[in-house]
Protein backbone atom coordinates (compact mmCIF):
# COMPACT_ATOMS: atom_id res chain seq x y z
CA UNK A 1 0.00 0.00 0.00
CA UNK A 2 1.22 3.55 -0.69
CA UNK A 3 0.33 6.33 1.65
CA UNK A 4 0.91 9.85 2.24
CA UNK A 5 2.77 10.01 5.33
CA UNK A 6 1.64 12.17 8.42
CA UNK A 7 -2.25 11.86 8.17
CA UNK A 8 -4.21 9.59 10.41
CA UNK A 9 -1.54 8.04 12.35
CA UNK A 10 -0.52 11.52 13.53
CA UNK A 11 -4.04 12.84 14.53
CA UNK A 12 -4.11 9.78 16.25
CA UNK A 13 -0.86 10.62 18.07
CA UNK A 14 -1.84 13.80 18.88
CA UNK A 15 -5.08 12.86 20.42
CA UNK A 16 -3.50 10.41 22.58
CA UNK A 17 -1.08 12.76 23.47
CA UNK A 18 -3.39 15.25 24.34
CA UNK A 19 -5.06 12.31 26.50
CA UNK A 20 -1.11 11.64 28.52
CA UNK A 21 -1.11 8.63 26.54
CA UNK A 22 2.03 9.58 24.26
CA UNK A 23 4.69 12.19 24.34
CA UNK A 24 3.57 15.58 22.51
CA UNK A 25 6.05 15.16 19.47
CA UNK A 26 6.05 11.62 17.86
CA UNK A 27 9.11 10.65 16.06
CA UNK A 28 7.25 11.16 13.10
CA UNK A 29 6.54 14.47 13.81
CA UNK A 30 10.67 15.20 14.90
CA UNK A 31 11.82 13.90 11.79
CA UNK A 32 9.22 16.02 9.49
CA UNK A 33 10.33 18.89 11.81
CA UNK A 34 13.62 18.38 11.01
CA UNK A 35 13.36 17.56 7.33
CA UNK A 36 11.53 21.16 6.90
CA UNK A 37 14.43 22.99 8.81
CA UNK A 38 17.04 21.77 6.65
CA UNK A 39 15.12 21.52 3.10
CA UNK A 40 11.84 21.89 1.34
CA UNK A 41 9.85 19.17 0.03
CA UNK A 42 7.87 18.66 -2.90
CA UNK A 43 6.44 15.38 -1.89
CA UNK A 44 6.64 12.46 0.76
CA UNK A 45 5.21 9.52 0.13
CA UNK A 46 5.50 5.78 2.05
CA UNK A 47 5.25 2.16 0.08
CA UNK A 48 4.61 -0.11 3.16
CA UNK A 49 5.02 -3.97 3.06
CA UNK A 50 3.08 -5.96 4.79
CA UNK A 51 6.08 -7.93 5.95
CA UNK A 52 8.22 -4.94 6.54
CA UNK A 53 11.68 -6.19 8.25
CA UNK A 54 14.00 -2.96 6.43
CA UNK A 55 12.90 0.52 5.28
CA UNK A 56 14.75 1.93 2.49
CA UNK A 57 14.73 6.05 2.57
CA UNK A 58 15.08 7.62 -0.24
CA UNK A 59 15.66 10.92 -1.35
CA UNK A 60 15.01 11.52 -5.18
CA UNK A 61 14.06 14.28 -7.64
CA UNK A 62 12.03 12.14 -9.62
CA UNK A 63 8.85 12.92 -10.37
CA UNK A 64 6.58 10.03 -7.62
CA UNK A 65 4.91 8.98 -10.80
CA UNK A 66 7.65 8.52 -13.24
CA UNK A 67 9.73 6.21 -10.56
CA UNK A 68 6.83 4.52 -8.69
CA UNK A 69 6.86 1.24 -10.64
CA UNK A 70 10.64 0.84 -9.97
CA UNK A 71 10.04 1.25 -6.18
CA UNK A 72 6.87 -1.47 -6.33
CA UNK A 73 9.22 -3.64 -8.75
CA UNK A 74 12.12 -3.59 -6.31
CA UNK A 75 9.65 -4.33 -3.66
CA UNK A 76 7.94 -7.87 -5.76
CA UNK A 77 11.90 -8.37 -5.55
CA UNK A 78 12.47 -7.37 -1.79
CA UNK A 79 9.05 -7.74 0.17
CA UNK A 80 10.26 -7.17 3.31
CA UNK A 81 11.50 -4.08 2.50
CA UNK A 82 9.10 -0.83 2.64
CA UNK A 83 10.39 2.59 0.97
CA UNK A 84 9.99 5.73 2.23
CA UNK A 85 9.91 8.50 -0.57
CA UNK A 86 10.83 12.06 0.09
CA UNK A 87 10.92 14.16 -3.92
CA UNK A 88 13.02 17.26 -3.60
CA UNK A 89 14.93 19.54 -6.41
CA UNK A 90 18.29 19.14 -7.16
CA UNK A 91 19.55 22.08 -5.19
CA UNK A 92 17.32 21.07 -1.83
CA UNK A 93 18.80 17.54 -2.66
CA UNK A 94 22.94 18.73 -2.32
CA UNK A 95 21.23 20.73 0.95
CA UNK A 96 19.93 17.77 2.57
CA UNK A 97 22.43 15.56 2.21
CA UNK A 98 25.13 18.45 2.98
CA UNK A 99 23.84 19.28 5.95
CA UNK A 100 23.31 15.37 7.28
CA UNK A 101 20.51 16.58 9.50
CA UNK A 102 18.14 13.97 8.42
CA UNK A 103 19.54 10.45 7.35
CA UNK A 104 18.70 8.93 3.78
CA UNK A 105 19.89 5.90 2.43
CA UNK A 106 20.29 6.82 -0.80
CA UNK A 107 20.28 10.12 -3.34
CA UNK A 108 19.00 10.33 -6.58
CA UNK A 109 19.48 13.35 -8.79
CA UNK A 110 20.14 14.09 -12.40
CA UNK A 111 22.70 17.08 -11.20
CA UNK A 112 25.70 15.16 -11.94
CA UNK A 113 28.22 17.91 -10.83
CA UNK A 114 25.99 17.90 -7.18
CA UNK A 115 26.91 14.39 -6.99
CA UNK A 116 30.06 14.33 -7.87
CA UNK A 117 30.76 17.39 -5.27
CA UNK A 118 28.86 15.33 -2.53
CA UNK A 119 31.29 12.19 -2.85
CA UNK A 120 34.21 14.43 -3.11
CA UNK A 121 33.43 16.31 -0.21
CA UNK A 122 33.17 12.86 1.79
CA UNK A 123 30.02 12.86 1.90
CA UNK A 124 29.06 9.48 0.00
CA UNK A 125 29.76 6.24 0.83
CA UNK A 126 31.88 3.52 -1.53
CA UNK A 127 29.69 0.86 -3.09
CA UNK A 128 31.51 -2.46 -4.37
CA UNK A 129 29.58 -5.45 -6.17
CA UNK A 130 29.85 -7.15 -8.91
CA UNK A 131 26.64 -5.43 -10.15
CA UNK A 132 28.22 -1.79 -9.55
CA UNK A 133 31.56 -2.89 -11.18
CA UNK A 134 30.13 -4.51 -14.03
CA UNK A 135 28.40 -0.73 -14.92
CA UNK A 136 30.35 1.32 -17.78
CA UNK A 137 33.37 3.46 -16.52
CA UNK A 138 32.10 6.67 -18.16
CA UNK A 139 28.48 5.97 -16.09
CA UNK A 140 29.97 6.91 -12.15
CA UNK A 141 32.52 8.51 -10.44
CA UNK A 142 34.78 6.08 -8.64
CA UNK A 143 32.63 3.97 -6.49
CA UNK A 144 30.39 6.29 -5.31
CA UNK A 145 27.94 8.11 -7.77
CA UNK A 146 26.45 6.08 -10.40
CA UNK A 147 24.52 6.92 -13.41
CA UNK A 148 21.42 4.35 -14.37
CA UNK A 149 20.06 6.15 -17.12
CA UNK A 150 21.08 8.27 -20.16
CA UNK A 151 18.77 11.09 -20.79
CA UNK A 152 18.99 13.79 -24.25
CA UNK A 153 18.25 17.37 -23.04
CA UNK A 154 16.22 18.93 -25.61
CA UNK A 155 14.43 22.26 -26.94
CA UNK A 156 10.43 21.80 -26.96
CA UNK A 157 8.33 24.03 -29.40
CA UNK A 158 4.56 24.44 -29.41
CA UNK A 159 2.85 23.65 -32.10
CA UNK A 160 0.64 26.79 -32.23
CA UNK A 161 3.71 29.16 -31.79
CA UNK A 162 5.52 27.94 -34.59
CA UNK A 163 3.18 27.69 -36.54
CA UNK A 164 4.03 28.84 -40.14
CA UNK A 165 7.63 28.88 -39.22
CA UNK A 166 10.48 26.24 -40.28
CA UNK A 167 12.02 23.97 -37.29
CA UNK A 168 15.56 25.37 -36.19
CA UNK A 169 17.89 22.11 -36.60
CA UNK A 170 20.79 23.86 -34.44
CA UNK A 171 21.47 26.65 -32.09
CA UNK A 172 22.27 28.96 -34.57
CA UNK A 173 19.32 27.98 -36.68
CA UNK A 174 17.12 29.02 -33.05
CA UNK A 175 19.11 32.68 -32.69
CA UNK A 176 18.25 33.95 -35.86
CA UNK A 177 14.64 32.46 -35.96
CA UNK A 178 14.47 33.82 -32.66
CA UNK A 179 16.20 37.58 -33.37
CA UNK A 180 14.11 37.65 -36.64
CA UNK A 181 10.51 37.16 -34.83
CA UNK A 182 10.69 39.12 -31.99
CA UNK A 183 7.00 39.36 -32.09
CA UNK A 184 6.68 35.57 -31.98
CA UNK A 185 8.58 35.31 -29.19
CA UNK A 186 8.67 37.86 -26.44
CA UNK A 187 7.73 36.62 -23.01
CA UNK A 188 7.52 33.29 -24.91
CA UNK A 189 10.62 31.40 -24.08
CA UNK A 190 11.40 29.54 -20.81
CA UNK A 191 14.43 28.26 -19.28
CA UNK A 192 15.65 27.33 -16.21
CA UNK A 193 16.58 30.08 -13.12
CA UNK A 194 20.69 28.67 -13.31
CA UNK A 195 20.71 30.72 -10.17
CA UNK A 196 18.38 28.32 -8.31
CA UNK A 197 18.26 25.37 -10.26
CA UNK A 198 20.97 23.10 -10.01
CA UNK A 199 20.09 21.11 -13.23
CA UNK A 200 19.87 24.23 -14.62
CA UNK A 201 23.70 25.96 -13.71
CA UNK A 202 25.00 22.28 -14.86
CA UNK A 203 23.46 22.38 -18.19
CA UNK A 204 24.11 26.02 -18.65
CA UNK A 205 27.80 25.60 -18.22
CA UNK A 206 28.37 22.75 -20.58
CA UNK A 207 26.01 24.49 -23.31
CA UNK A 208 29.04 27.10 -22.47
CA UNK A 209 32.00 25.30 -22.81
CA UNK A 210 30.83 23.19 -25.75
CA UNK A 211 29.67 26.17 -27.74
CA UNK A 212 30.17 30.18 -28.09
CA UNK A 213 26.67 30.02 -29.62
CA UNK A 214 25.48 29.59 -26.46
CA UNK A 215 25.96 33.16 -24.85
CA UNK A 216 24.95 34.62 -27.95
CA UNK A 217 21.68 33.01 -27.71
CA UNK A 218 21.38 33.80 -24.20
CA UNK A 219 21.95 37.77 -24.90
CA UNK A 220 18.76 37.12 -27.99
CA UNK A 221 16.88 35.26 -25.40
CA UNK A 222 17.38 38.52 -22.70
CA UNK A 223 15.74 40.68 -25.69
CA UNK A 224 12.82 39.01 -25.37
CA UNK A 225 11.82 38.97 -21.51
CA UNK A 226 12.70 35.24 -21.46
CA UNK A 227 10.65 33.29 -18.48
CA UNK A 228 12.55 31.72 -15.73
CA UNK A 229 11.38 28.48 -14.34
CA UNK A 230 12.49 25.57 -11.89
CA UNK A 231 11.81 22.46 -13.54
CA UNK A 232 10.76 20.84 -17.17
CA UNK A 233 7.69 19.63 -15.85
CA UNK A 234 6.62 23.83 -15.61
CA UNK A 235 7.88 24.49 -18.43
CA UNK A 236 5.93 21.79 -20.36
CA UNK A 237 2.66 22.81 -18.22
CA UNK A 238 3.27 25.89 -20.00
CA UNK A 239 4.00 24.84 -23.62
CA UNK A 240 0.34 23.06 -23.36
CA UNK A 241 -1.44 26.20 -22.56
CA UNK A 242 0.26 28.32 -25.23
CA UNK A 243 2.03 30.14 -22.25
CA UNK A 244 5.13 29.13 -23.94
CA UNK A 245 6.18 29.00 -27.17
CA UNK A 246 9.74 27.14 -26.62
CA UNK A 247 11.49 25.67 -23.49
CA UNK A 248 14.79 24.84 -23.68
CA UNK A 249 17.38 22.63 -21.92
CA UNK A 250 14.53 20.02 -20.99
CA UNK A 251 15.19 16.44 -20.48
CA UNK A 252 13.51 14.38 -23.09
CA UNK A 253 12.04 12.30 -20.90
CA UNK A 254 9.95 14.08 -19.13
CA UNK A 255 8.52 15.85 -22.51
CA UNK A 256 7.84 12.69 -24.17
CA UNK A 257 6.19 11.89 -20.87
CA UNK A 258 4.01 14.97 -20.76
CA UNK A 259 3.20 15.34 -24.81
CA UNK A 260 2.01 12.52 -25.03
CA UNK A 261 -0.78 12.75 -22.46
CA UNK A 262 -1.54 16.57 -23.63
CA UNK A 263 0.23 17.02 -27.36
CA UNK A 264 0.55 20.19 -28.92
CA UNK A 265 4.21 20.41 -28.93
CA UNK A 266 7.17 18.61 -30.89
CA UNK A 267 10.56 17.83 -29.15
CA UNK A 268 13.91 19.38 -31.15
CA UNK A 269 17.12 17.13 -30.67
CA UNK A 270 19.60 20.01 -31.90
CA UNK A 271 21.86 18.57 -34.44
CA UNK A 272 24.62 20.67 -33.50
CA UNK A 273 24.83 19.05 -30.48
CA UNK A 274 22.67 17.21 -27.72
CA UNK A 275 23.72 17.06 -24.07
CA UNK A 276 23.15 13.61 -22.69
CA UNK A 277 22.66 13.67 -18.69
CA UNK A 278 22.31 10.94 -16.45
CA UNK A 279 20.63 9.94 -12.99
CA UNK A 280 22.73 8.93 -10.92
CA UNK A 281 22.47 7.23 -7.04
CA UNK A 282 24.56 7.84 -4.26
CA UNK A 283 24.42 5.98 -0.96
CA UNK A 284 24.98 9.40 1.75
CA UNK A 285 27.24 8.74 4.64
CA UNK A 286 24.89 9.08 7.32
CA UNK A 287 22.53 6.30 5.82
CA UNK A 288 21.36 3.97 8.15
CA UNK A 289 20.72 1.17 6.04
CA UNK A 290 24.18 1.22 3.77
CA UNK A 291 23.72 -2.17 2.42
CA UNK A 292 19.98 -2.41 2.07
CA UNK A 293 21.17 1.07 -0.26
CA UNK A 294 23.55 -1.06 -2.13
CA UNK A 295 20.80 -3.58 -3.05
CA UNK A 296 19.02 -0.34 -4.72
CA UNK A 297 21.67 0.56 -6.11
CA UNK A 298 22.46 -2.49 -7.36
CA UNK A 299 19.19 -2.99 -8.95
CA UNK A 300 18.90 -0.31 -10.88
CA UNK A 301 22.16 -1.04 -12.42
CA UNK A 302 20.83 -4.82 -12.86
CA UNK A 303 19.84 -6.36 -16.55
CA UNK A 304 16.42 -6.59 -14.81
CA UNK A 305 16.06 -2.66 -13.28
CA UNK A 306 17.73 -1.30 -16.59
CA UNK A 307 14.72 -3.61 -18.81
CA UNK A 308 12.21 -2.34 -16.09
CA UNK A 309 13.25 1.25 -16.66
CA UNK A 310 13.07 0.98 -20.44
CA UNK A 311 10.16 -0.99 -20.18
CA UNK A 312 8.05 0.74 -17.16
CA UNK A 313 9.39 4.53 -17.48
CA UNK A 314 10.18 7.25 -19.99
CA UNK A 315 13.60 6.87 -18.77
CA UNK A 316 16.03 5.62 -21.38
CA UNK A 317 18.32 3.61 -20.01
CA UNK A 318 22.10 3.07 -20.00
CA UNK A 319 21.92 0.98 -22.69
CA UNK A 320 19.99 3.40 -24.83
CA UNK A 321 23.45 5.80 -25.44
CA UNK A 322 26.34 3.70 -27.40
CA UNK A 323 29.89 5.29 -26.09
CA UNK A 324 31.17 4.60 -29.56
CA UNK A 325 28.45 6.40 -31.73
CA UNK A 326 28.86 9.39 -33.24
CA UNK A 327 26.11 11.71 -34.22
CA UNK A 328 24.81 14.96 -32.29
CA UNK A 329 24.81 12.82 -28.59
CA UNK A 330 27.63 14.20 -26.19
CA UNK A 331 27.28 12.84 -23.18
CA UNK A 332 28.02 15.00 -20.03
CA UNK A 333 30.88 12.81 -18.30
CA UNK A 334 32.03 12.64 -14.30
CA UNK A 335 35.10 14.50 -13.69
CA UNK A 336 37.18 16.90 -12.32
CA UNK A 337 35.32 19.91 -15.01
CA UNK A 338 31.94 19.48 -13.51
CA UNK A 339 33.77 20.16 -10.03
CA UNK A 340 35.53 23.19 -11.27
CA UNK A 341 32.23 24.52 -12.19
CA UNK A 342 30.77 24.55 -8.93
CA UNK A 343 33.89 27.08 -7.44
CA UNK A 344 32.23 29.80 -5.70
CA UNK A 345 34.52 32.13 -7.66
CA UNK A 346 33.31 30.39 -11.09
CA UNK A 347 29.49 29.95 -10.23
CA UNK A 348 29.44 33.57 -9.28
CA UNK A 349 31.74 34.75 -12.53
CA UNK A 350 29.53 32.68 -14.47
CA UNK A 351 25.72 33.92 -13.40
CA UNK A 352 27.44 37.61 -13.22
CA UNK A 353 27.76 36.76 -16.72
CA UNK A 354 24.26 34.74 -17.15
CA UNK A 355 22.81 37.60 -16.03
CA UNK A 356 23.86 40.41 -17.91
CA UNK A 357 23.24 38.35 -20.98
CA UNK A 358 19.63 38.04 -19.77
CA UNK A 359 19.55 41.52 -18.91
CA UNK A 360 18.48 40.22 -15.19
CA UNK A 361 20.73 43.04 -13.34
Amino acid sequence: MCRAVLSLPVLRSLCLSLLGLLPLQTQAQAQTQAQAQAFEIEAHVRFDSAMEQAELRLLSVTDLSAFEQLIRDYQMRNPTVSVDYTQVSSRELYKAVAAQEVAFDVAISFAMDLQMKLANDGLAQDHQSRTSRAAPAWSRWRHEVFGFTAEPIVAVTSERGFEGLPLPRTRQELIALMRDHPDRFSGKVGIYDIRTVGTGYLLGTQDANRSEAYWRLAEVMGALDPQLYCCSSEMLDDIGTGELHLAYNVLESYAKSRLDQQGGGQILRLQDFTHVVMRSALIPANAQSPELAGSFVDYLLSAEGQSKIASETAFPPLSSYDAASGGPLRPIRFGVTLLANLDRLMRDRFIAAWEGALRLN
